[in-house]
């Protein structure tokens, strides 16, 4: 896995990080993880909370649910 600006991002044991990448979703640093965990794939959006208000959360959640 890449470095990316949020430094160590804990991986759970037997989860395999695919990709990342860097995104601005509503001005707000994420990355964007594509795993895979004993056979299942999945994506995650991890973004740091402090600073953040919850409208900006929520939009970036709505956002997500939209987009991916």
């Amino acid at each position: 896995m890449s470095q990316n600006s949020f430094g160590d991002v804990p991986i759970e044991v037997n989860t395999h990080i695919l990709s990342e990448e860097e995104e601005i979703i509503h001005g707000v640093l994420c990355i964007h993880e594509y795993w895979c965990w004993e056979g299942i794939y999945g994506q995650s959006i991890i973004y740091k909370e402090e600073g953040i208000d919850i409208q900006t959360r929520d939009n970036i959640e709505s956002y997500v649910k939209q987009a991916y």
